[in-house]
């Protein structure tokens, strides 16, 4: 008869060596290093301007669909303040952006001209200026408030 083969013996795992902390305060020939809190980058005034007229614009474009669907009631003012909150909000967490503003301007102008009862008897000229001026208001709007916020912070 053949010897049966050796079974491996497990040997045991080998503890991994870890370093010791070292005092800091042990040498004081090197420093620590510092961490400096670096502010967040600045607010770029063409992406401010081009935020501020799209939410205008669609906000204008938006008051004039709601109204003449839903009629000048508290639902239709709600509604209107939550759909204008949803657009600022996804602009500032950057889900929507440069051409996608564009995009949802030119979607929304589209389902207006195509259903007439968001019309509300104007014709589409009519409330594509009152959405053009409501972009320029707003866009003014912003501007006096970052000169403002300019102002202010060469003081505090």
């Amino acid at each position: 008869m053949l010897p049966a083969p050796a079974s491996p013996v497990p040997q045991a795992a080998s503890p991994v060596p870890q370093a010791a902390p070292v005092p800091q305060a042990a040498s004081p020939a090197i420093p620590t290093p510092v961490r400096v809190k670096t502010p967040p980058p600045p607010f770029s005034l063409v992406r401010m301007l081009g935020g501020a007229a799209f939410t205008g614009f669609e906000g204008g474009v938006l008051a004039v669909a709601l109204t003449s669907f839903l009629g000048t009631t508290l639902i239709s003012g709600g509604f209107w303040i939550g759909l204008v909150a949803v657009l600022v909000y996804c602009q500032l967490q950057q889900w929507i952006e440069r051409v996608d503003l564009a995009i949802i301007a030119v979607l929304t102008l589209v389902i207006i001209f195509f259903v007439p009862a968001l019309q509300g008897g104007n014709p589409i000229q009519s409330i594509l200026l009152l959405g053009v001026v409501s972009g320029l208001v707003l866009m003014t709007l912003s501007l006096v408030f970052r000169l403002i916020y300019g102002v202010l912070s060469q003081f505090l």
